[in-house]
């Protein structure tokens, strides 16, 4: 039954949204480009004036070619102005927002945390940066939550639609897919005896989801386009780098102090866990946060905002390193717990949308360190899952 409060709490949303994207692009539709921005443009420029085979296969980008597509549509309908094209940013990140308020009312029909949520998520600095500048991460955010909200209405050809699209925006979101995939597997594993036409659709959607992507790699005969920058980043491969995923384990703690702190019992009330964190801690010494070798030749010496405060503020490495230790062994008992559920969840044969996003938290821990690049930013793919994850914790475990 739809009430005044109903309307009401839509209403102040929107309009709060509306504000606040207003005053972002007051501050923001003039700047000049703001960090990748500028080869970002030049690409939308490239695929605007000649879009064809040789385009995507030499475009001079590592990441996948939808957002540059999507954004040279834009400017072929109105113009390639920088101002325009910061324009298909704010609505792509309204767009964005008002689909993870919904996802969240959804989940929890409660207006209030729906609305504080989707403010936590709005409000983090790298967000508002992509509420406005030109980047690929705000489409790849709004692709997850669309699958998010597919999967929890069983629709295969969104689901399908919307995985796919996210890997055209950045390939690095394998680690959804994987998870998707292994949750519905999982699902098909455990009630195989009973009737699973449902979720085969489902699971076949995961696999139909990887042609767009496969394709691009016959093309390209790798998993980027074939171009210089490709040869200068991914010179040594693909590998595991251990203080990559402690930097991703730091984040988890980090990045979500405000929900955690509302939930802390859930993580930190078990004393085996706290032991074992401790003990698995000492391991940062062994793999410390650090800029990797690409990012210093580029003459910059941190991972993100957070790591540029606490070296403004500190100026010290020691001093650096124990903050991080503390953040990497406060996100310990996080993963702990995580892994824990899938365990339980899995016997017991559970295998709700919880466990689904605790797959997707674990997997993003192993596939992310591969990466040529470590970068806080790169975390906010997996921000409003781990946010549902907590909350999750919090009100339904």
């Amino acid at each position: 039954m739809i009430t005044e409060s109903y309307y009401k709490y839509h209403i102040l949303l929107f309009v709060s949204l509306l504000l606040f994207e207003g005053i972002v692009f007051y501050f923001g539709v003039n700047r000049p480009y703001w960090g990748d921005e500028a080869h970002f443009v030049e690409t939308i420029n490239q695929f605007g004036k000649d879009m064809n085979i040789y385009t995507i296969k030499h475009y001079n980008e590592l990441s996948t070619p939808l957002p540059f597509f999507l954004y040279s549509l834009w400017g072929r309908i109105f113009n390639f102005d920088i101002q325009t094209l910061r324009i298909f940013s704010v609505l792509i990140a309204i767009s964005t927002y008002l689909l993870f308020y919904k996802l969240i009312f959804s989940m929890f029909n409660n207006f209030k945390i729906a609305f504080l949520t989707t403010a936590f998520i709005v409000v983090n600095p790298y967000m508002v940066g992509l509420s406005i500048f030109i980047f690929t991460d705000m489409l790849a955010i709004l692709f997850i939550i669309i699958s998010c909200i597919s999967i929890r209405k069983q629709n295969a050809i969104i689901l399908s639609i919307a995985l796919a699209s996210g890997l055209l925006c950045r390939q690095y979101l394998i680690f959804f897919v994987l998870a998707v995939g292994l949750y519905y597997l999982g699902i098909y594993y455990k009630k195989r005896k009973q009737n699973t036409e449902h979720i085969i659709p489902m699971l076949l959607s995961c696999f139909v989801s990887l042609i767009p992507l496969t394709i691009l790699g016959i093309l390209w005969k790798g998993l980027s386009p074939d171009n210089d920058v490709k040869k200068i980043y991914l010179d040594e491969g693909y590998s595991f780098h251990f203080s990559y995923f402690t930097l991703y384990v730091c984040q988890l703690f980090i990045y979500l102090v405000p929900i955690i702190l509302i939930s802390w019992k859930t993580f930190y009330k078990n004393n085996k866990t706290i032991i074992c964190s401790i003990i698995i801690s000492s391991s940062y010494w062994l793999f410390p946060v650090r800029a990797c070798k690409y990012e210093i030749n580029a003459n910059v010496n941190t991972v993100g905002f957070f790591h540029k405060l606490v070296k403004i503020v500190f100026g010290n490495q020691f001093i650096e390193d124990i903050v991080f230790y503390i953040a990497f062994l406060m996100g310990l008992p996080i993963i702990i717990f995580i892994a824990e559920d899938i365990y339980f969840k899995w016997q017991k044969e559970t295998l709700d949308f919880s466990f689904l996003l605790d797959l997707s938290i674990i997997i993003f821990l192993v596939v992310m360190p591969f990466s040529y690049l470590c970068w806080e930013k790169y975390f906010l793919p997996l921000l409003p899952l781990v946010t549902m994850r907590i909350l999750l914790a919090k009100y339904t475990d």
